[in-house]
C-alpha cells in the first residue's frame, strides 16, 4: 500500500485509539478535522465523527449534481452549435 502524506492534522497511536475511541471521535469533533490513527509509522485510517461523515457524503452529492448539470448545459450547447 502507498504511504499517504500526512498533512498537519491531529493524530494518534493504535494504541492509543484502542484505550480509548470514544476520545477519538472527541479530539475529531473538537478540532473539526479527521484524527490520523497510525500503526508504527503507517497511516492505519482516519477517525471522524458521524456529522463529519453526513457532511462529506451531501458535499459529493452536491458535487455530483453540479456536474450533472454542467454535462447538461455542455450537452445543449453543443445541440444548438
Amino acid at each position: 500500500m502507498a504511504k499517504m502524506k500526512v498533512l498537519n492534522v491531529p493524530h494518534e497511536s493504535i494504541s492509543e485509539h484502542k484505550k480509548s475511541p470514544m476520545r477519538t471521535f472527541e479530539k475529531a469533533r473538537d478540532e473539526g478535522s479527521g484524527v490520523y490513527i497510525f500503526n508504527k509509522s503507517e497511516v492505519a485510517g482516519v477517525v471522524i465523527t458521524q456529522e463529519q461523515y453526513e457532511e462529506i457524503v451531501n458535499q459529493v452529492q452536491d458535487y455530483e449534481k453540479e456536474i450533472e448539470r454542467l454535462k447538461g448545459l455542455i450537452q445543449t450547447e453543443a445541440e444548438e452549435q
